[in-house]
């Protein structure tokens, strides 16, 4: 291939690269979203402080004559946010749009510069409604593009406590789901309890241990469990906690006395 062809070719990308941007970054404007440029080059303390000393691996960093750690922007939000407090305020509905800088590993397919796009909707009064306007724009950016298959990633474990709240759970379930939600095996093993809806077949003892809790409110059923344990001299076996067990039967015990939509576990 010729180098008069292969530069034809670069140009052809660049102006799909830049046509692309532009459609984005318009369809952000026209939400209302006023396009702003923050520097490439950022202080790399600020980076460090939101995100600790581990990202400090995945940007390019250096200090310059006068001493001052600075770093290649590794994405645009605090950009854009410092940006907005330097110049005291104004419009609160920003987007950008430009290249940001990540390190990776020799031989990573990964790109370590790339074009990443985004909108800040800073102080709403309403930060639920603001989160989904986020989406919806964000949806509607990747639809232009003519992306059909993507994933959504979101990072507001906020949400995912209102979602568990939303559903119709017993009250001890969804606490266990948001306690356990950082122990992805347990959790899906949770899920699939919830999903099955049933307490198993127990009988004889454990069976009325299960039934003499149900109703009673975590403390309370750790408290009865650990007295009987204790009175029967029974330990724990498996390498399982008092407390362990005593979840264990308050779960059993929870699916035993109430109707668990299957549609909630699913979601």
């Amino acid at each position: 291939m010729s180098s008069t062809t292969m530069a034809a070719q670069d140009g052809e990308r660049l102006r799909a690269r830049e046509a692309l941007a532009a459609s984005v970054r318009g369809g952000f404007e026209k939400a209302g979203y006023a396009p702003v440029s923050a520097p490439a080059l950022q202080p790399a303390d600020i980076f460090l402080d939101m995100s600790g000393e581990d990202i400090r691996r995945r940007m390019y960093v250096f200090t310059d004559p006068a001493g001052d750690e600075l770093c290649l922007r590794p994405e645009l939000t605090i950009p854009v946010c410092r940006l907005y407090l330097e110049e005291g305020g104004g419009a609160k509905k920003l987007c950008s749009v430009g290249p940001v800088y990540r390190y990776q590993q020799r031989g990573s397919a990964k790109l370590r510069e790339f074009t990443q796009a985004g909108v800040e909707c800073l102080d709403a009064p309403d930060a639920e409604a603001a989160d989904a306007e986020v989406m919806v724009l964000g949806a509607r950016a990747l639809a232009d593009a003519g992306l059909k298959d993507y994933d959504v990633a979101m990072g507001d474990l906020a949400l995912f406590d209102a979602l568990v709240d939303a559903l119709d759970l017993p009250p001890g379930w969804r606490s266990r789901l948001k306690r356990h939600f950082w122990r992805p095996d347990y959790f899906r093993e949770l899920l699939d309890r919830l999903a099955k809806g049933d307490a198993g077949e127990e009988t004889g003892d454990r069976q009325a241990l299960i039934s003499a809790i149900a109703g009673l409110d975590d403390a309370q059923a750790k408290d009865v469990i650990e007295d009987v344990l204790k009175l029967a001299g029974i330990a724990p076996v498996g390498g399982r906690t008092v407390e362990e067990v005593a979840e264990r039967l308050i779960e059993q015990a929870e699916l035993a006395s109430s109707s668990v939509p299957k549609a909630a576990a699913r979601l």
